[in-house]
């Protein structure tokens, strides 16, 4: 049996629930998490993607990654804080920003 776990945005009007158990963690320095995070690194938590619900207003941002692949980032539309992102590299999971 998997514990779910809930987060969401600085405000608490944008929330997410992951019902199943992590892929793995990662501390990624590409240059984009770099942007993101403001430091040198972004740690990310990483789950499948149906594993995923996110709720309340988000804003999506689209843009190529400095290795060619399609992201997806998603902040929290009232207060800006990133939530979370896709990667068209690994389609199938989301990566949570812890």
């Amino acid at each position: 049996m998997t514990t779910k776990h809930f987060g969401g945005c600085l405000c608490g009007a944008t929330r997410y629930e992951i019902s199943g158990p992590q892929e793995f963690t990662i501390q990624c320095y590409c240059r984009d998490c770099q942007q993101i995070s403001g430091g040198g690194n972004l740690p990310l938590y990483v789950v499948k993607s149906v594993d995923f619900s996110l709720t309340g207003p988000v804003k999506k941002h689209g843009r190529k990654s400095e290795t060619g692949n399609d992201l997806e980032l998603s902040f929290c539309e009232q207060c800006g804080s990133p939530i979370c992102n896709t990667n068209s590299k690994l389609a199938d999971k989301v990566f949570v920003m812890a």
